[in-house]
């Protein structure tokens, strides 16, 4: 009865949990990558279902699944349905194509929802004629390939423990040669056991093969910098082998942890991918250590705090001496005060580069000073993002105590940005690795990676029934669903050490030894199962002799005896700590440093109508704006302002345009009163008094905007679907164009006349990019419009006109229509003539619209010349736009 209960409480949790979150998204407008998964299942299944596939088959004939052995059952649906057969158009011909890429063997992702069923039901769709295996290797060399040949070899059909999935032997691609990795003149093996010895518990274990994947990598670094490990680089030279040729791959982030501070004990550069907050490190403490001095600069506990950071290198005998040398004491207090002034001037990223640049050299000298220095910087930079959010310095340190408390090392912008890693021992997890490739690779934990024993809370087992996926509350221990899970979580492994096992170019080393369950690692599985009855048997240290030679053996018969070796560990519980004098190789004289041979263009930028608009004019600063408001006497309101004019803008783009069809209620339309709330909502205007005042506001303006009949005839309520595209984003290439030149042809035609510059910008380079409000089709022609909540005095067109010249919205829609007549010219081909399709440009003053004035006011309607349009593309376009 209790499980019962509790089964059913966890339900209910669950379905709460997905409620409460479809709430959250919905109100702050966020959209993960399993709702456009989900969105785009359901639409497919949906009512208009049809139309919406028809609709993207039109716009994509061939779809490419690259890494298809990680889809869902949901994501295959979803393709199936849109490009799998039957292929035929209206000719009878193969109309669609739908390519499935991926390798099984390869398939890892289980615990974020990866299901490797859905991908060998679908090969079970394709005809045999229709797959094709890439039979070469291009990465490694001959014995590497061999080896793992070998090793799958040896346990058997069902090396991989799932039914569908086989080891297919595969060619070298003739890049690598097996005398690339060389130790005194002979070839290394390409496949080693490192054998250690101790068979305590796992953490004995785990602590054995740490020790002996350092010592091994010290020998061969010593053996590298002594010119008697040598690999062939890309360029054909024999190099000795350096850290950043070696990769360390783990199961967790705690291993690659240990891993790590073993390195640094043995004085080995190395650098970890792991999963960190960067509000999780000391860094982040000590900069909050700063900024608290910074807003309290009286407070001497405070400053001497901040200078005991490692950013300033003061030791508490450093600090003390503030009690006896006052002119000392007083150094650092005027130090601290012109910090102040810098962090308030010019922002937390100015200061913190300052003082990370003064401490470099000391910070660098110490064995993680990379790291440290990186994170200094890291969070420098997230701190500035936020400068713009926080009141002052005492807002930014009360923004850094909170980042610190909610640090979340699952979240993608919080986690560590890598050191240089170029000359670095690299550490990364296994998951990490898939699609990498390395020199050489050690897998320090084979034999420790078996199933743990760790039960979730509550049990809950996960597999495939043959018909779908299913999830197990409390099954009963080593019952049907438990077996079930371990065996897929087997076979899962299985995959994760043949991704392992396939990540180096020229050799792996594997630490391999007696640990405690043992027998449960999926190396094990290869090596000592017998593939007769399936069962793997008790692996001791005499078991394990035995199976080392049986592999070996087996590669001797696949005619490469050589290709894999079984070494003992070192025995030595003490390794040595190498200095860098030790990793330098011999004979090798340190390079000159490079000099720049050329200068760098710093004017190719990323633009928007909002930058350029806002760059000193060399006139009048008007401070041009978008929704910017009138300086004449206004009655006053909260609706008013950029605000309120994306809250219109995020109606007009959200609202069902057919139901306000000749609309002219004070309240929207049935079914549309949640749009208009939630646009009012989202800019802010969340009280009730907020939405009794604001909604009629907002109808009305979308009821006039949507029915007012435009110059040409059109009104956008009365615009079929098809011939409207909103919020059409556009990235426009900028060939480097002269400011001046520029500048000339908008003044030629009567624009921007009193701009005689962008800033100190000499030329423009690079994107212009931006969103337009509205493309619409009417007769034949398309035409630019954009929605303005500005208020004016009147809107009558002289005013309108004004309010254009001061906003510079003539510039904004010259963009617009180079964007448009780019597109069209690319949609349409050889079939566009942009005297015929070019319709204009239309800028709706929604507060001025009358919908039952033919000649309504608040409309600017312009249709510029073609030739202005032509010649700013052909400015742009041109290779040297400087002299166009």
């Amino acid at each position: 009865v209790n499980e019962e209960r509790n089964i059913a409480l966890i339900h209910d949790a669950v379905d709460f949990a997905h409620d409460r979150l479809a709430t959250i998204k919905r109100e702050r407008s966020l959209l993960g990558y399993d709702d456009m998964i989900r969105g785009a299942s359901d639409a497919l299944t949906g009512e208009h279902g049809d139309q919406f596939a028809a609709r993207l088959q039109a716009q994509y004939r061939v779809a490419l699944l690259d890494e298809f052995q990680d889809t869902d059952a949901r994501q295959w649906s979803i393709f199936d349905r849109l490009f799998g057969p039957p292929y035929s158009n209206d000719e009878g011909k193969d109309g669609r194509a739908l390519f499935l890429i991926g390798d099984p063997k390869q398939a890892i992702y289980r615990f974020r929802g990866g299901d490797v069923f859905t991908y060998l039901a679908a090969a079970k769709l394709v005809a045999k004629t229709n797959r094709h295996t890439l039979a070469h290797n291009h990465r490694s060399r001959p014995a590497k390939l061999l080896a793992v040949q070998a090793l799958f070899d040896l346990a058997g059909p069902q090396a991989f423990a799932q039914e569908g999935i086989e080891f297919t032997p595969v060619s070298p691609g003739g890049k690598r040669l097996d005398t690339d990795l060389r130790l005194s003149g002979a070839t290394v093996p390409a496949l080693n056991l490192v054998l250690f010895e101790i068979t305590g518990n796992k953490r004995d274990a785990r602590d054995a093969a740490t020790q002996a994947c350092v010592a091994t990598i010290r020998q061969q670094l010593l053996d590298g910098a002594a010119g008697r490990l040598l690999r062939v680089n890309a360029s054909g030279e024999s190099v000795g082998i350096r850290p950043g040729d070696i990769a360390i791959l783990v199961e967790r982030h705690e291993d690659g942890a240990r891993i790590q501070q073993a390195l640094a004990m043995a004085g080995i550069p190395s650098v970890a991918a792991g999963k960190r907050s960067l509000f999780q490190t000391d860094e982040a403490r000590h900069l909050r250590w700063l900024l608290a001095a910074l807003n309290d600069p009286g407070d001497e506990s405070r400053l001497r705090a901040a200078l005991a950071a490692p950013l300033f290198g003061l030791d508490a005998i450093a600090i003390a001496t503030f009690d006896r040398d006052e002119t000392v004491h007083r150094g650092w207090q005027d130090r601290l005060q012109q910090w102040r002034e810098r962090a308030q001037r010019h922002g937390p990223l100015a200061l913190i580069n300052d003082l990370a640049a003064l401490g470099a050299p000391r910070l660098l000298a110490l064995r993680d000073g990379e790291r440290r220095l990186t994170n200094y910087l890291q969070l420098a930079e997230a701190l500035q993002d936020a400068e713009a959010k926080t009141l002052g310095l005492v807002g930014l340190a009360d923004l850094l105590d909170q980042r610190i408390r909610d640090a979340d090392a699952e979240n993608e912008g919080e986690l560590l940005r890598l050191e240089s890693d170029a000359e670095r021992v690299k550490i990364l997890t296994l998951h990490k690795s898939k699609g990498l490739e390395f020199d050489l690779v050690f897998l320090p934990f084979a034999a420790t990676s078996g199933n743990s024993g760790f039960r979730s809370h509550p049990p809950m087992a996960s597999f495939h029934d043959h018909t779908r996926r299913v999830s197990q509350l409390y099954p009963a221990k080593d019952g049907r669903e438990d077996s079930a899970d371990k065996d897929e979580t087997r076979a899962e492994k299985i995959r994760l050490l043949y991704v392992g096992l396939t990540r180096a170019r020229l050799a792996t080393w594997v630490a391999w030894g007696p640990a405690k369950d043992v027998e449960k690692t999926p190396l094990a599985w290869l090596l000592h199962r017998d593939p007769a009855s399936g069962k793997v048997a008790k692996t001791d240290a005499e078991g394990i002799d035995e199976r080392s030679a049986a592999l070996l053996a087996q590669a001797a018969l696949l005619g490469n005896a050589s290709a894999i070796a079984v070494i003992p560990a070192a025995t030595s519980s003490v390794i040595a700590a190498l200095s860098p004098a030790d990793l330098q190789p011999l004979n090798l004289p340190t390079p000159p440093a490079a000099i720049t041979q050329r200068g760098l263009d710093r004017d190719w930028w990323i633009y928007s109508f909002s930058q350029l608009a806002r760059e000193d004019s060399g006139a009048q600063d008007r401070g041009a704006s978008d929704e910017i408001e009138s300086t004449m006497p206004l009655v006053s309101s909260r609706f008013a302002g950029a605000r309120f004019g994306n809250a219109l803008h995020t109606a007009l783009e959200l609202v069902d345009v057919v139901a306000w069809r000749d609309w002219q209620a004070l309240l929207p339309p049935e079914g549309q009163l949640q749009v208009i709330e939630q646009a009012l909502r989202d800019q802010g205007y969340a009280s009730q008094a907020d939405l009794d005042e604001g909604v009629p506001l907002l109808t009305s303006l979308v009821t006039h905007t949507l029915n007012v009949r435009l110059p040409e005839g059109a009104r956008l309520s009365q615009l079929p679907a098809g011939a409207q595209r909103a919020e059409l984003e556009f990235h426009l290439a900028l060939a480097p164009t002269a400011v001046p030149a520029f500048l000339s042809v908008l003044h030629a035609h009567g624009m921007v006349t009193e701009r005689q510059a962008f800033g100190a910008r000499r030329k423009l380079e690079g994107l212009l990019t931006g969103f337009i409000d509205l493309i619409y089709e009417f007769q034949g022609r398309y035409y630019v419009l954009d929605y303005k909540s500005n208020q004016l005095r009147d809107y009558a067109p002289a005013t309108l006109a004004q309010a254009v010249r001061d906003s510079e919205y003539d510039l904004q829609y010259l963009i617009y229509t180079l964007a448009l007549h780019r597109w069209l010219r690319f949609r349409l081909g050889t079939a566009y003539d942009p005297e015929q399709h070019l319709g204009g440009v239309r800028y709706l003053f929604s507060r001025g619209l009358d919908m039952a004035d033919p000649d309504s006011p608040g409309i600017h309607a312009v249709r510029l010349p073609v030739a202005l349009v032509e010649s700013l593309d052909a400015l742009f376009s041109a290779p040297t736009g400087a002299s166009a």
